[in-house]
């Protein structure tokens, strides 16, 4: 059910691009993105696979520093092979810490939109150098882009930190013929920056497939994984995610030490 609601859900998308677009010739389309991820590469190869333009999906880079996961992990490897795809020329500047972030510039982006006679540009995010410089490329071409984001208005800000943002992404933002937005609250955030272009949900999702797949041959040897893997309790509290303080690992931890000695019966499971 879940595989066929992403697919009807992305056809709609695809369906209302190549409206817009028209349908005289087969229209081009550049999807920009940062690195392939293992929660957008198979929806992005299924858009491929079902829609009539003729899709370049480019990235920044194929990897980022602070993960440690990319296009060559194993169940990824076919769909990367498969994908008409491209990784760009440039720089990737990494932020350390316990809040680590990467920048990246890819001037080669300008030339690859001025020279590539795309119909339409698909811009995953605002805030890198190279989504700004691809926005800039197609206002100088007069070629309509689409800004894909996740942002939300839900994390309080500085005011400076928030005028910096309504300057700099803003300007973007604003320019925007339409917006792929992650979820309703990303929506309503967009709508602060430009209430006019329209807004599509359009929600990051993880390889339905091979995930379902795993759990069919899994749950036949349930029991006798939960022994070997030696589960603290009887009923577990499950942690999925890297390693890092943005992904709330210490609110986690710290949160069940308040409760533990009331909840003996629970434990913890960190994957």
């Amino acid at each position: 059910t879940i595989v066929n609601f992403n697919l009807t859900v992305e056809k709609r998308k695809i369906a209302l691009m190549e409206t817009t677009l028209s349908a005289e010739s087969k229209k081009k389309i550049l999807w920009l993105g940062e690195i392939p991820t293992p929660y957008r590469l198979p929806l992005q190869y299924q858009i491929e696979r079902n829609s009539k333009c003729e899709i370049l999906f480019a990235y920044c880079a194929e990897k980022q520093a602070d993960r440690s996961w990319g296009a060559q992990e194993k169940e990824l490897q076919k769909i990367w092979g498969a994908l008409h795809h491209k990784v760009l020329e440039g720089w990737q500047f990494q932020r350390k810490g316990s809040n680590p972030y990467s920048l990246f510039l890819n001037p080669e982006v300008w030339s690859l939109i001025r020279k590539g006679r795309f119909d339409l540009v698909i811009i995953g995010g605002w805030f890198q150098p190279t989504m700004f410089l691809a926005a800039l490329a197609c206002f100088s071409r007069r070629i309509p882009f689409v800004v894909h984001s996740e942002s939300h208005g839900l994390k309080k800000r500085f005011f400076l930190k928030r005028l910096f943002k309504y300057i700099y992404p803003g300007a973007l933002i604003r320019l925007a013929s339409a917006f792929l937005a992650t979820g309703s609250q990303s929506a309503k955030y967009l709508n602060q920056y430009n209430r006019k272009s329209p807004k599509f949900i359009f929600p990051n999702a993880a390889n339905n497939d091979f995930f379902i797949s795993e759990n069919k041959r899994l749950e036949k040897k349930k029991n006798t994984l939960i022994r070997e893997l030696h589960y603290p309790c009887r009923h577990n509290f499950l942690f999925v995610g890297r390693m890092v303080e943005i992904k709330g690992i210490r609110d986690f931890i710290n949160a069940f030490d308040k409760v533990a000695d009331r909840i003996t019966d629970w434990g913890v499971v960190i994957v």
